[in-house]
């Protein structure tokens, strides 16, 4: 559980979800998959 609450990005706050994906693309990642998770 703990390795994937670290590799995981669940934000509400949507500014918070574009660095990390911001993140992902500085660090030369090519392929993101998005996903919802929860009841919405």
């Amino acid at each position: 559980m703990e390795s994937t609450r670290d590799s995981v990005v669940a934000e509400t706050d949507i500014e918070e979800n574009i660095g990390q994906i911001q993140s992902c693309a500085d660090a030369g990642y090519d392929e993101l998959y998005l996903a919802t998770m929860g009841p919405r």
